[in-house]
């Protein structure tokens, strides 16, 4: 069973209320997401936009992931 909050806002608090929410929920999915990558040769955990960039790097690094440190061997 869900529970319903009722606030009473302006529109202006309302707005930034909900954008407040939105970017606190995105921080949190940004951490999770962080844990998912790890360095192909140090294993150490890395943040989404390193793996991005590894990955459209796939010339440079053969479509492994690599922490910063690591990618300066390549």
């Amino acid at each position: 069973m869900k529970a319903v909050l009722h606030i009473d806002l302006d529109e202006d608090s309302l707005d930034i209320t909900i954008r407040e929410y939105l970017l606190n929920k995105l921080k949190k999915q940004d951490k999770n997401q962080q844990s998912l990558y790890s360095c192909a040769k140090c294993n150490k955990k890395i943040a989404k936009v390193v793996a991005d960039f590894c990955l459209n790097n796939n010339d440079r690094f053969k479509g492994k992931i690599y922490c910063r440190d690591c990618q300066g061997e390549f």
